[in-house]
């Protein structure tokens, strides 16, 4: 193209609109591979950042499970209804209903770590905590009765980017209590890199750094040949007349 617009330019001057036009596709074009060299580096740093994230010893209380009695059912309702961000507040109800013809203990415990994470409980509620379990004081319940305990969180100030090992950091909440309640939490954007290298194999991801990195150089030769012959043609329309 450039020599093209050269061979004819002497052969006819009028095409100073032609070179004028060529010179401004030079210009959108090396944009376009800068742009494209920043993006690529954004992407090679955040997967970076995403692998020296902190990572969380997961400690035998995570997995730890609560019991449940067969002649009982187990219902949790939360108060959530949007993804949960830092400082919001919200409630759990656990209610547990005897079916048996029999009087059964209460039996209110359940496994919070998973809350804990990305949440603090709040005061004012008749619990007990131990090893991540939330628990009340056994009490009898009558044949068809339904009993209910309550216990509200907010989720912390600043949202933890610990990296994701299974569920744990994995930027949800959950509490299991006969049915799982699952609420997300809107964590910050490295997160969302961590999640996805979590969800693809690790083969598929030494693929995309490979493609990654095959682009960049690509981009900056492109980059590189694009500023020359945006030079060259800066330099023979200052040098023609034909541009200002």
């Amino acid at each position: 193209m450039f020599k093209d617009i050269i061979l004819g330019y002497y052969r006819s001057p009028s095409m100073g609109k032609k070179i004028q036009d060529y010179k401004r596709k030079l210009k959108n074009d090396l944009k376009w591979w800068i742009f494209n060299i920043f993006a690529i580096v954004f992407v090679f740093f955040t997967i970076f950042l995403t692998n020296i994230l902190p990572s969380k010893t997961i400690s035998n209380n995570i997995v730890k499970k609560t019991s449940f009695n067969p002649n009982l059912t187990y219902t949790v309702k939360s108060t959530a209804k949007h993804p949960l961000q830092p400082k919001d507040i919200i409630s759990y109800t656990l209610t547990v209903t005897n079916n048996s013809k029999k009087v059964q203990d209460s039996n209110f415990e359940v496994n919070i770590s998973d809350i804990l994470e990305y949440a603090n409980l709040l005061d004012g509620g008749d619990y007990k905590i131990k090893d991540g379990i939330i628990y009340w004081n056994n009490s009898s319940i009558e044949p068809g009765e339904s009993k209910s305990k309550f216990f509200a969180i907010e989720i912390k100030d600043r949202i933890p980017t610990l990296r994701q090992q299974g569920e744990s950091f994995d930027c949800f909440i959950k509490l299991n209590f006969g049915e799982v309640s699952k609420t997300p939490i809107k964590c910050p954007f490295i997160k969302n890199i961590d999640y996805f290298l979590n969800s693809i194999p690790a083969l598929e991801q030494y693929t995309i750094l490979l493609f990654l990195t095959v682009l960049f150089f690509i981009s900056i030769i492109m980059a590189l040949r694009t500023n020359l012959l945006y030079k060259e043609i800066r330099y023979f329309s200052q040098y023609s007349g034909e541009m200002k």
